[in-house]
């Protein structure tokens, strides 16, 4: 990543997986800021488990409707068996890429996973007032 720009500090209110390619970046936590900081409240849950708000990149192959089903599958099939193969996987995990299990990668996974996102970012977007024009 020569001539790239790097981060200086990742903001992970969870200090979570932090990506092999970020590794000199520094957590908030090596910055001094515990988890447990006034700032991190607002993102935490009332009852105090997980984060009300989580916010990541995710990427997915996707088919235009009425796609035979065999032909998902096959397709479906050989993205997970390209996942599973060491030297795909080490490339993309050297660009910070995190490969989800197996489970999290069938197209019925995929189909609530896509809907749970489209629920938790609908009231935001609607609050904004944005929208889209062509």
């Amino acid at each position: 990543m020569a001539g790239c720009r790097r981060p200086r500090r990742l903001h992970r209110p969870d200090h979570s997986h932090r990506p092999s390619v970020l590794d000199d970046a520094g957590t908030d936590a090596d910055h001094g800021i515990p988890l447990g900081d006034r700032a991190y409240q607002r993102y935490r849950r009332a009852d105090g488990g997980g984060l009300r708000f989580q916010a990541g990149t995710w990427f997915a192959l996707f088919l235009p409707k009425g796609t035979p089903a065999p032909i998902v599958k096959k397709l479906n099939d050989a993205t997970a068996k390209v996942l599973a193969a060491d030297e795909p996987r080490q490339r993309l995990e050297a660009i910070g890429a995190v490969i989800v299990s197996p489970d999290r990668m069938t197209p019925a996974y995929l189909k609530r996973f896509v809907a749970e996102e489209v629920d938790k970012w609908k009231g935001p977007i609607e609050r904004t007032g944005v929208s889209i024009s062509q």
